[in-house]
């Protein structure tokens, strides 16, 4: 539960930041930032054990209002990683996205997301003829998304130090570790999570101007809005018996109640089967969340972090196991687990009644604790959590209540 805790804490500081952003310097803004850093990220070791790996970094970030920017980061450790039969050797990572926040005059604080890749050297590997470990490897790469928050401390209008407090999520799905003609050794992926704390030093190039109307300065108050999503989900199964990709379709709805906060929910169907009938889970998937979102937007652009709690309905979970003389009889049921959504939105507005929608995040799977019978004898399988990326995209319909400018 701790990586949950750390999601809230995020949103929290973030919603504290939205209500002053009206009043926010307009320093540096369409300056161009770079930076380099030293970084300190865990990573898993044997799946249970942690560690810890040294990265150098560089950073690009274009401001394009005191409290909206876009980032992109390279980072790379040079120090082999040494985790058996999992993703080791040294690691490259590329990210792009956003951050959002508050900015005075010497001092920013921002919540930010940014998805992107991570590749590792030694991805696979077998023990070689002489009993060598890690001697027989090829690169992997992997899906990767980051969240978290960042402060900045201006030391002159163009130096400044920066620390990002991060959560690192690595997709590794199932990878295939040994084929023979009679038999195939498969290792089961994970959602890796690691938490990336980072220190950097840059220059803000570029002449600091004051803006002409601001991203921060939009009214949308009594608005509603709603439309038709794609969603894309990775997710582990119930006991981390493998990942998964899962598509569905689905609809959301946004109410803009106050300046700054919009009630958001959204509701996705899933309609593929997996084939599968865990304790928790299996089969088709109903994702309903509802929450809010906490951003600024413009004319034409709208940035938010998200934070939507719901529930996810499996088709098929199992309900009890009995061996007989005839075979093995199982029994299953529908069966809903909460969810916990967090992330960002970015909403691009071709028209005063038309937007198109982009999500991502991460979908906290809460599988609850549930009793069952095996060969008749009553057995109770606790609760667990794992995480899930989350990708939704749509278009939709503006309806009225909306004002542009102050």
């Amino acid at each position: 539960m701790s990586t949950l805790i750390f999601r809230i804490l995020c949103i929290a500081l973030f919603v504290e930041l939205i209500i002053p952003m009206s009043a926010a310097n307009a320093q540096n803004v369409g300056a161009i930032d770079a930076d380099m850093g030293y970084s300190f990220q865990t990573y898993s070791q044997f799946r249970s054990d942690r560690a810890s790996a040294a990265f150098v970094s560089g950073e690009i970030t274009w401001n394009m209002s005191p409290s909206i920017a876009l980032e992109g980061l390279v980072s790379y450790s040079p120090s082999f990683q040494h985790a058996l039969y999992l993703d080791s050797g040294t690691q490259t990572t590329t990210l792009a996205g956003a951050k959002i926040g508050w900015r005075g005059s010497k001092m920013g604080v921002y919540g930010d997301l940014r998805p992107g890749l991570a590749s590792f050297s030694c991805g696979y590997h077998v023990i070689g003829p002489g009993g060598n470990l890690y001697s027989d490897c090829s690169r992997r790469t992997h899906f990767a998304m980051q969240y978290g928050g960042t402060v900045e401390y201006s030391v002159n209008p163009h130096t400044f130090i920066r620390a990002d407090f991060s959560q690192m999520m690595i997709t590794e799905f199932d990878q295939v570790i040994a084929r023979t003609t009679v038999a195939t050794e498969s290792l089961q992926g994970h959602i890796a999570q690691h938490f990336d704390l980072r220190l950097s030093v840059g220059h803000s190039f570029g002449v600091s101007r004051k803006p002409g109307p601001s991203m921060d300065t939009v009214d949308r108050i009594g608005g509603l809005d709603g439309g038709i999503l794609y969603g894309l989900q990775i997710k582990e199964h119930a006991g981390g018996t493998t990942v998964s990709g899962d598509s569905g379709i689905g609809v959301w709805l946004s109410w803009d109640h106050w300046r700054y906060l919009s009630l958001d929910t959204a509701a996705i169907d899933f309609p593929r089967d997996d084939h599968t009938a865990e304790f928790q889970d299996g089969g088709t998937a109903l994702l309903a969340v509802a929450g809010v979102k906490a951003g600024v937007r413009s004319k034409r652009i709208g940035m938010f972090a998200k934070v939507r709690p719901g529930t996810i309905l499996f088709s098929r979970a199992l309900d009890s196991e009995s061996i007989t003389a005839t075979g093995i009889s199982l029994n299953t049921s529908k069966f809903a687990d909460l969810a916990f959504d967090t992330g960002g939105v970015i909403e691009i507005y071709p028209s005063s009644h038309l937007l198109l929608r982009a999500e991502a995040g991460d979908n906290l799977m809460i599988y609850r604790a549930k009793s069952l019978s095996l060969n008749g004898t009553s057995s109770t399988i606790q609760a667990q959590d794992y995480p899930s990326v989350l990708f939704l995209f749509g278009f939709g319909y503006r309806f009225g209540g909306h004002s542009w400018g102050r």
